[in-house]
C-alpha cells in the first residue's frame, strides 16, 4: 500500500488523534498532581568482611563472598521486615542486593522523613545483630564494614511520565483513526477503490478516489 494513503489519512484525523493524546496527558497530570506523593527512599551501602585464623586470604575472602549472598538474603525474610516494622512502628519497602563482591546494597522506602531515618538505622542495626549472631553460632568473624547511608526526597512533578502517555494517547488515538476508517462504509484507501472496482487504478486519476 502507498504510504501516502497513511499520511492523507493522519492529515485527516489529526484532531481525533491529537485528542487522544490529550486526554492522556491530562489524566497523567491530573493523577501526579492530585495523587502522587512524595517518596521516601535510602540506600545502604556496606561492605562484608571476615577474618577467621587457620585459613588463607582467598578461603577468607571466598567466604566473605558467600556470606554476601547471605545478608542479601536476610532482607527478603518476612520476619526480619516484621521485626523493624515492631520496633520503629513505621510500614516501609526494602530490597537488596549483592553489587560486585562482598558489597551489599539496601534500598528502603517510607512514607515520610522521619520514617525512612528510623527504618534505615533501624535495619542497619538489626542486621549487625544478626551477623553476631551468626558469628556465635558459626565460630566466624564477619561484620558489616564502612556502612554509609544516602537518603533521597522525590518529589512529584510534570515531566517524563507525562511525555509518556501523550505519546501512548497519540499511539491510541492513531490505531482508532485507523481502525475507524477501516470499518466506515466509505473508500479511503486506493486499495479499497480497486478491491470495489475489481481492477487497478494506478495511472488512473485522483478523481477516482473521490466519489
Amino acid at each position: 500500500m502507498d504510504p501516502r494513503n497513511y499520511l492523507t489519512l493522519i492529515l485527516r484525523r489529526w484532531k481525533e488523534i491529537f485528542a487522544f493524546g490529550l486526554i492522556f496527558l491530562l489524566v497523567s497530570a491530573a493523577w501526579t498532581l492530585f495523587f502522587a506523593q512524595t517518596q521516601y527512599r535510602s540506600t545502604l551501602f556496606f561492605t562484608v568482611a571476615g577474618e577467621n585464623k587457620g585459613i588463607s586470604l582467598y578461603e577468607d575472602t571466598r567466604g566473605a563472598d558467600l556470606f554476601s549472598e547471605t545478608v542479601q538474603g536476610w532482607t527478603k525474610n518476612p520476619g526480619l521486615v516484621a521485626e523493624i516494622e515492631r520496633i520503629t512502628g513505621e510500614k516501609f519497602g526494602i530490597s537488596g542486593r549483592v553489587q560486585e563482591s562482598q558489597n551489599v546494597v539496601v534500598e528502603l522506602s517510607a512514607d515520610s522523613e522521619e520514617a525512612i531515618k528510623k527504618v534505615s538505622e533501624e535495619t542497619l542495626d538489626v542486621l549487625k545483630a544478626k551477623v553476631n549472631e551468626f558469628n556465635k553460632e558459626t565460630n566466624h568473624t564477619f561484620t558489616l564494614a564502612i556502612p554509609t547511608t544516602e537518603y533521597v526526597t522525590e518529589e512529584p512533578g510534570l515531566g517524563k511520565n507525562e511525555l509518556i502517555f501523550l505519546l501512548i494517547g497519540l499511539i491510541i488515538g492513531l490505531g482508532f483513526a485507523f481502525l475507524y476508517e477501516y470499518m466506515a462504509d466509505k473508500a479511503s484507501f486506493e486499495h479499497q477503490v480497486e478491491e470495489m472496482l475489481g481492477e487497478k487504478i494506478v495511472g488512473k486519476g485522483k478523481e477516482m478516489l473521490n466519489f
